[in-house]
């Protein structure tokens, strides 16, 4: 509907794929919208030390996609 110019939506820059066609990218001014982003499994599970693992490289990760200038925050 967007490309057909039938409507809007909001998206998160890194879910736009590289420009091309009509649907233009227009990010925010003023303050720019934030999610969280959780990573939560059962205490009891036998994969705990896989899943601390997990979380210990995604936050890294994480931290050097998202800094303060780019996400607002």
């Amino acid at each position: 509907m967007v490309a057909a110019n039938a409507g809007v939506t909001l998206m998160p820059e890194l879910a736009v794929m590289p420009r091309s066609g009509p649907v233009r990218y227009l990010p925010f001014d003023g303050p720019v919208p934030h999610r969280d982003i959780g990573l939560c499994w059962r205490g009891s599970s036998t994969r705990d030390e896989l899943l601390q693992a997990l979380a210990t490289l995604l936050g890294d990760h994480l931290r050097g996609v998202f800094s303060p200038a780019r996400d607002g925050g």
